[in-house]
């Protein structure tokens, strides 16, 4: 049976009205739920692990503040092999998209793609170092006072890995060594 993607909104912690579905297409399961708020567009970005194509892939589906969906499920990065545990964050205009998962070489590493807040989607970025050291799962956080994204995620396999981050400005671009 599939799975699905739920949404509660929440006020000081408590629940605001009922929890609604995501619409997803097709019969498929969907793991892995975050989601993003965007001031400017006063609308959520609702992230997920999607299974619909036969592997998993990242999806999105933009929600606006009253719970209306906005478009379609759209993918962030749909392609060959396993992509795995989606983060979001915004910077008000667009969203930072983070997953772990084979991409240009074959080895695991931690891939950006923005996403502005109108669902138009900039370019797919590795996030992590060079190497064939396998890196995963990213967290993201943004820093308005310093107008930059703060992207951290697992080097290395257990027991033996370590934390690293990368600080991303806004445009894609990463910052400092």
């Amino acid at each position: 049976a599939p799975t699905g993607v739920s949404v509660t909104s929440l006020a000081q912690g408590v629940p605001i009205g009922d929890h609604f579905a995501v619409p997803v297409d097709g019969a498929t399961l969907q793991l892995n739920p975050v989601a993003a708020y965007s001031i400017v567009c006063d609308c959520y970005l609702v992230v997920w692990d999607d299974f619909r194509n036969g592997n998993w892939d990242i999806y999105a589906q933009r929600v606006d503040a009253d719970g209306t969906m906005l478009g379609g499920n759209f993918p962030i990065f749909a392609g060959d092999g396993d992509q795995y545990l989606p983060d979001v964050a915004s910077d008000g205009t667009h969203f930072l998209v983070a997953w772990h998962g084979p991409y240009l070489d074959g080895s695991d590493d931690v891939y950006g793609r923005f996403v502005d807040n109108g669902g138009a989607l900039g370019s797919t970025n590795a996030l992590g170092d060079a190497g064939d050291t396998a890196r995963s799962g990213a967290a993201i956080a943004y820093n308005f006072t310093s107008d930059e994204y703060l992207v951290v995620f697992q080097y290395g396999a257990h027991p033996n890995g370590v934390i690293r981050g990368r600080r991303v400005a806004p445009g894609g671009t990463p910052l400092g060594s």
